[in-house]
């Protein structure tokens, strides 16, 4: 499988193409394509990338250089001056963010297990009912981040996911224990299909009752 990294002349190009090459042995990408490009020059950070099918067997991965680069405090280092006289030389640039394989790693093992799901055929995001696309992904997301576990791979933890599923859910009414029944349910979830996720998301809180 020819696998490249856009920009190519990104100074961690070459560093995100050997994690990607580990990553894509194992999640069997290599058995399954022909070319895997990923493509960092998002505008803005998005956890969840866009993933093509250009060809057949030829897969394109859109997302943000940040993914794989330690986080940085946005806020300001001090109050801005007010006064002449309080006036200071201009700071130094800041340094550019390290390059975080950790990060990196979860990244690529959270979209390469995704993409390995629709090359396989276990889920068809085209055929998903538009009133339940945003349920299913977090639905599919949470047997992802399982699956990862069991495997001693990088993907977040049940306490992170679960975090982020209360976030989403919660927002649309209060979580009832069944809901966090399903939502276990779904983390030990060993073999996840397209059918048992609508199903499973069309059973959790209606994102279109969200409070506002």
């Amino acid at each position: 499988m020819l696998l490249r990294v856009e920009p190519a002349d990104w100074e961690h190009a070459a560093a995100v193409a050997a994690l990607a090459g580990e990553a894509a042995r194992c999640h069997g990408l290599g058995d399954l394509l022909r070319e895997l490009t990923l493509v960092l020059d998002d505008f803005a950070p998005d956890e969840r990338p866009w993933l093509r099918l250009a060809a057949p067997g030829v897969l394109e991965i859109y997302g943000h250089p940040g993914h794989f680069l330690a986080g940085r405090d946005a806020g300001l280092a001090g109050a801005m001056p007010a006064l002449p006289w309080d006036l200071r030389e201009p700071a130094a640039p800041a340094a550019p963010p390290p390059f975080a394989p950790a990060s990196g790693e979860r990244f690529l093992h959270h979209h390469f297990l995704a993409a390995a799901d629709v090359l396989a055929g276990r889920v068809i995001p085209g055929g998903v009912p538009p009133a339940l696309a945003e349920a299913f992904q977090e639905a599919w997301d949470v047997t992802i981040d399982g699956r990862l576990r069991r495997r001693y791979l990088p993907g977040l933890p049940v306490a992170e996911r679960r975090r982020r599923f209360a976030r989403l859910f919660g927002a649309a009414g209060v979580l009832l224990p069944q809901h966090w029944e399903l939502f276990h349910e779904l983390w030990e979830w060993d073999d996840p299909d397209q059918d048992g996720l609508i199903g499973r998301a069309g059973r959790l809180p209606h994102l279109d009752l969200r409070r506002g």
